[in-house]
C-alpha cells in the first residue's frame, strides 16, 4: 500500500514522512512525499496511490481540488486531510468527496497515528473487496 502526503511546507511534508515511516505500519510499502498539488498529480499519474494525506490550502491547487483529480483515475483513493482551518465549507465538500478523517493542524503523533491506523485498515478492506471483485471476474464458474 502507498501512502502519499502533499504539503507546500517542504518541512513539514519530510518531518510528517519520517514520523510516519517510524510508526512502522506492516501494511505501508511506501510513504511517498509531494511539495505541490501538481507534483502530486503527476506522482499519482505513474504510481497507484493507497492513501492521500494533503494539506488543504496550497499555492496552486487546494486539497480538495487534488483529491477531486486523483479520484477520478482511482475512484478507491483514501484520504485524509489536514487543515489549520476549522471551515464548515471545507468539511461540507470533504464528506461530498469522502474524506475518510481530518487532522486539525496541530496534531499530535498519536492523533496522526489513530487517524492512519484506521484509513490504513479502511484502504485495506478496500483493496481486498476490489481484488476479490476482480477474482470474480477472472475465475470460471464452478
Amino acid at each position: 500500500m502507498r501512502l502519499l502526503i502533499v504539503d507546500d511546507d517542504e518541512l513539514t511534508c519530510r518531518g510528517m514522512q519520517a514520523r510516519i515511516q517510524m510508526m512502522r505500519f506492516p501494511q505501508l510499502q511506501a510513504v511517498d512525499i509531494a511539495f505541490s498539488a501538481e507534483e502530486a498529480l503527476s506522482f499519482a499519474q505513474a504510481y497507484r496511490v493507497d492513501i492521500l494525506l494533503t494539506d488543504v490550502k496550497m499555492v496552486d491547487m487546494n486539497g480538495l481540488e487534488l483529491i477531486r483529480e486523483v479520484k477520478k483515475a482511482n475512484p478507491l483513493l483514501c484520504s485524509i486531510i489536514m487543515t489549520a482551518y476549522a471551515n464548515f465549507e471545507y468539511a461540507h465538500q470533504a464528506i461530498k468527496l469522502g474524506v475518510l478523517d481530518f487532522l486539525l493542524k496541530p496534531f499530535s503523533k498519536e492523533e496522526m497515528q489513530q487517524t492512519l491506523k484506521k484509513v490504513i485498515e479502511q484502504a485495506a478492506s478496500m483493496r481486498g473487496t476490489e481484488e476479490g471483485a476482480q477474482d470474480a471476474e477472472i475465475s470460471p464458474a464452478s
